[in-house]
């Protein structure tokens, strides 16, 4: 065995693996099958002979043990046999090799083993949790970027300190003076020119007060007549009566008469004049010939606005100020650099390379944003890095690659993307590279699995590396938010498209030993990657998707049932494919089919870290589960599993509940039935578990001891109370033990009332984020003032009164709210003045609730609102959030009044500043049977 996987190890290790060499291919699928049923054959040594969980101690125990012994007996000697076996393939596999004179690829120089060591070095340092020093693992640095408006803004400032400067201070003999402005690439000078205008427009202070202000446009060539242009002044300066006065010929004057109604109009005045699109020189020189004719007063002034620096010099100006977005962002990118790492002289040619692949990114604000992103991320980049990227950029370069058009930003984006990917931590490459290969043909997938996924391959130590993994590839668009929340949590993606053809290598199985991706030390890696491939592969038969995507609708997904048949036949040879045995991470969501021969099997893969078996058809569990000791996510949720008798040593997280629906009719879910398994006779030995969610839970007094005093990792609890021996009281002594909670759901069944003693003394933990209470009537928290870190609340069945919604609103931590069945008794709630004041999303689901009023100054920050009711009788106020985007009214019937007046307030919302209209996408869905108000409406202001 050390001989096989020293091999593959030097081939992982070795610079091109067995790309092209078929020999050394087919011999390297012989070492590796006889390495599987080596390693197959250890394991199932050690496992029929170790003790288990559930055995008891003292006699009974050697009792169990020895009645096990004859069984003991028979597999080991079925081992001893496959070991016999094995001896003779090997010498078999080794006559091959030295009759064809197969040999190894050489291994790399030693410097760059030396390198790999390192490397290696650092990678265990990461998974023992120790700091590293790669600034993409830094958070803070995940900073928000400056915007083109910020450039505007900038820009309009600075124009006007120039024209406040005051008469006697500016030492000139001619009026107006002049200043262009010269956008060159991409800056707004319409913008610019408009901001000035308008705040110079009714300025009453200072030197910004101006006579008379004039904004112009000129018009492209043959267009930019003079005549045109000052008659478009002489109408901005005098207001429709001054040409009625005049009769109709005004529409006859010829350029002189308008100079001289010009004149009249300006002498002695002082004139600020705003030009905007001047790109001819000879347009100018007209103007500036009439304007000297004016006699304006001094202070008066011209701001020309120019994309070309030959037009503004041609127009002699007192000065000239340019505004760049290529000035603008490789200033910000230098200010991103760690100059500590600089050697001498080099800062100022990284500045020059800057400007150069900002000026080669043509504008295109995707590409800046990715670049500046890339910094932000790794400030550390290398010289050489900033040049290879400045040449991929070259219009030749994107030519010589296939693009049709240099100026098409496809090619350009592929060159950033790449750039972003290289400077990313070699881990979390490893994460990127996998959710590529994995997830190919799945727009979507669940954002905490894909994070489970990685942690239990091995590709990166925790979850909490692996949440900062994951935002430094959403900042830098890698990957792709899919579904997010109204509170801003990204709760599903896909990685961008631009990715895939970047990353080429291992998508077929062969070819993972051979990519210098992963790491080199980690053979059981490969191995479980390897074998991910080839089940994909064989249940798919194409390089779509390796999984059943129950995310999309079944009339898209129409392989589905296909797949099923051919997961559920690999699930029934499984014994036979040793190789299949040492997958990490099995996906089965959404499959059904399964048999208790089927769970059999899968309890046999020994090295299983990640399994789901979300809304599967699976009832009821084999007692071989024990089997996966290395098992750390156990994920049933959606199934009928009602008992997990098991203890498995190394879970994290066991995840369970099933909600079925009586209707779909019923809006309020009123019928809505829960079921989930129980909680396991051992669950306090497993010691490790982070998310216990949820399990029920029928005599608290004995099923929950321990809990609080060994589950101290525990960071989720989701508990269904049923029957009369489980009470609350038992459930919150445990809790307060756990001072890692942060999420806690409690159901009861059926419903009970608490008095107010038990409501001051059941207080959650103040550490908590996410709280979840249903069944539990009349009682709320009276201290929960003092979760000052909660931001999700969900109610069901627990018709509080309003005095409870007030005290809510005094969080100002809380993002979400979320009010299901009876969660009020009152069919009417107030959001009050001043509360909410971080409340970004409200979903309610109540058949009893009728009416809902937003007072002013309440919730400034809703963007999010979901209604579904059975009658809607009000709903004001709405005018008053300022920062709404989403407003959905589902089923029910609406009063034609109420329905109104809610179109009207709707229409005079506006932003926090109350001057521009706010954008409101209003979804009004009808009830499923037809009936009620109208059909969808999609109203945008």
């Amino acid at each position: 065995m050390e001989s096989m996987e020293g091999f593959l190890l030097n081939l992982a290790r070795s610079k091109d693996g067995a790309r092209g060499d078929h020999q050394l291919r087919a011999w390297m699928a012989q070492v590796m099958e006889l390495a599987y049923d080596s390693k197959n054959c250890v394991a199932d040594y050690t496992q029929s002979g170790r003790a288990r969980p559930r055995d008891r101690k003292g006699l009974m125990g050697h009792l169990q043990r020895l009645a096990r012994l004859p069984k003991c007996i028979l597999l080991r000697r079925r081992v001893a046999i496959r070991i016999r076996r094995l001896k003779v393939q090997a010498r078999e596999v080794s006559e091959r090799q030295q009759r064809y004179s197969v040999t190894a690829p050489p291994l790399p120089p030693p410097q760059q083993q030396e390198d790999d060591v390192v490397n290696a070095a650092i990678d265990r340092r990461l998974q023992i949790g120790q700091p590293s020093t790669h600034p993409a693992r830094n958070s803070s640095r995940l900073t928000i970027l400056p915007r083109p408006a910020d450039i505007l803004k900038e820009a309009t400032g600075e124009l006007l300190r120039w024209l406040e400067v005051k008469p006697e201070d500016y030492h000139t003999r001619t009026w107006p003076r002049v200043l262009a402005v010269v956008t060159p690439d991409g800056v707004n000078g319409a913008a610019i020119a408009d901001g000035l205008y308008n705040h110079c427009k009714d300025s009453s202070s200072g030197e910004l007060k101006f006579d008379r202000t004039v904004r112009i446009t000129i018009q492209p060539r043959p267009h930019a007549h003079l005549l045109v242009i000052l008659l478009d002044m002489l109408r901005q300066l005098h207001t429709d009566d001054y040409f009625k006065s005049m009769g109709n010929g005004a529409e006859t004057w010829d350029l002189a008469q308008v100079k001289e109604k010009l004149k009249e109009s300006l002498r002695g005045q002082k004139l600020l004049i705003v030009l905007s699109g001047l790109d001819y020189f000879e347009t100018w020189a007209s103007i500036r010939t009439s304007l000297e004719t004016f006699e304006c007063s001094a202070g008066s002034a011209v701001v020309l606005c120019t994309k070309d620096r030959l037009v503004a010099g041609y127009c002699s100006p007192d000065e000239t100020k340019v505004y760049s977005l290529v000035d603008f962002y490789s200033k910000i990118a230098v200010s991103l650099l760690d100059p500590s790492k600089f050697i001498p002289d080099e800062g100022q040619r990284l500045r020059l390379i800057i400007e150069e692949v900002l000026r080669k990114c043509r504008a295109d604000a995707y590409c800046t944003n990715l670049f500046l992103h890339a910094l932000i991320s790794n400030p550390n980049r290398k010289e050489q890095e900033f040049r290879s990227l400045s040449r991929s950029l070259d219009p030749k370069e994107l030519i010589f690659s296939g693009s049709l058009d240099p100026k098409e930003p496809f090619e350009r984006k592929n060159r950033m993307i790449a750039f972003c990917y290289q400077g990313l931590p070699k881990d979390y490459q490893n994460c990127l590279w996998y959710s590529t290969v994995f997830t190919r043909g799945i727009f979507k997938v669940r954002r905490a699995s894909l994070l489970r996924w990685w942690v239990a391959e091995g590709l990166i130590k925790g979850v909490a590396e692996a949440e900062r993994c994951c935002d430094a590839l959403f900042t830098q668009d890698l990957l792709l938010p899919r579904e997010v929340s109204g509170s801003g949590k990204k709760k599903s993606c896909g990685v961008n498209p631009l990715v895939f053809p970047m990353i080429k290598e291992a998508i077929k199985d062969e070819t993972v030993f051979d990519t210098n991706q992963l790491p080199a030390d980690d053979l059981e890696l490969r191995f479980s990657i390897r074998n991910g491939i080839r089940l994909r592969q064989s249940v798919t038969k194409t390089e779509s998707n390796i999984l059943v995507d129950s995310m999309m609708p079944p009339k898209k997904n129409t392989n589905m049932e296909e797949q099923m048949k051919r997961m559920m036949k690999f699930l029934k040879s499984l014994p036979t494919s040793s190789s299949f045995r040492l997958l990490r991470v099995l996906e089965l969501e959404g499959y059904k089919g399964f048999k208790k021969q089927h769970l059999k099997n899968i309890c046999k893969i020994h090295q299983l870290k990640y399994l789901s078996l979300r809304n599967t058809d699976v009832v009821q569990f084999p007692d071989e589960i024990d089997h996966l000791l290395n098992l750390e996510t156990l994920d049933i949720r959606g199934t009928r599993v009602q008992v997990v008798n098991a203890v498995l040593p190394r879970l994290k997280h066991l995840l369970a509940g099933r909600i079925d629906c009586a209707s779909k009719e019923d809006i309020a879910k009123s019928k809505e039935s829960f079921s989930t398994v129980h909680l396991p006779r051992g669950v306090a030995e497993m010691k490790y578990l982070e998310i216990l969610s949820h399990v029920k839970v029928s005599n608290s007094t004995k099923e929950l001891i321990g809990v609080g005093d060994k589950l101290q990792h525990l960071r989720k609890l989701g508990v269904v109370l049923c029957g009369k021996k489980a009470n609350l009281d038992d459930l919150f002594l445990q809790i307060d033990k756990l001072n890692s909670l942060v999420s806690l759901s409690i159901r009861v069944e059926p419903p009970v009332n608490r008095d107010a003693v038990d409501a001051a003394v059941l207080t959650p933990p103040r550490s908590l984020e996410s709280l979840h209470i249903c069944g539990v009537r009349s009682w709320f928290p009276a201290r929960i003032k003092e979760l000052h870190q909660l931001t999700k609340i969900t109610l069901r069945d627990t018709f509080l009164k309003d005095d409870a919604l007030a005290v809510l609103g005094t969080l100002g931590s809380l993002l979400c709210l979320k009010l299901r069945y009876h969660a009020f008794a009152e069919a009417t709630i107030i959001f009050r003045d001043g509360q909410f004041s971080n409340l970004m999303e409200v979903v309610i689901e109540d058949d009893n609730l009728r009416s809902i009023i937003f007072a002013s100054g309440t919730a400034p920050k809703l963007c999010k609102m979901v209604w579904s009711f059975s009658r809607m009788e009000c709903l004001s106020g709405v005018q008053h959030l300022s920062s709404l985007q989403f407003l959905d009214l589902n089923r029910g019937t609406c009063d034609s009044n109420g329905l109104r007046d809610l179109q009207r307030d709707i229409n005079g919302l506006r932003d926090l500043q109350g001057d521009i209209p706010t954008k409101v996408h209003f979804n009004l869905n009808p009830p499923e049977d037809g009936q009620g108000s109208g059909g969808i409406t999609t109203t945008t202001h």
